[in-house]
């Protein structure tokens, strides 16, 4: 009777370890394309000085457009 409940707990084991092989596999890829995603748009960002300068630049439009539409 050992030996026997024995193999049946080995297989219940066995299924739930092909069970987490899979899932592993299906999210790898997810996991990829995330890290990807990631590098993508870390690489389009600007930099702190870029959003400063954008900034300023805007500030100063903002100011002068009632001069430039004559209001």
């Amino acid at each position: 009777m050992g030996a026997a409940a024995s193999a049946v707990a080995q297989a219940a084991l066995d299924t739930q370890h092909e069970l987490l092989a899979a899932a592993l596999l299906e999210k790898a890829s997810h996991v990829a394309a995330a890290a990807g995603a990631h590098q993508s748009a870390v690489a389009s960002m600007v930099t702190a000085q870029e959003a400063v300068a954008n900034r300023r630049d805007e500030a100063v439009a903002q100011e002068i457009n009632p001069l430039v539409w004559g209001r």
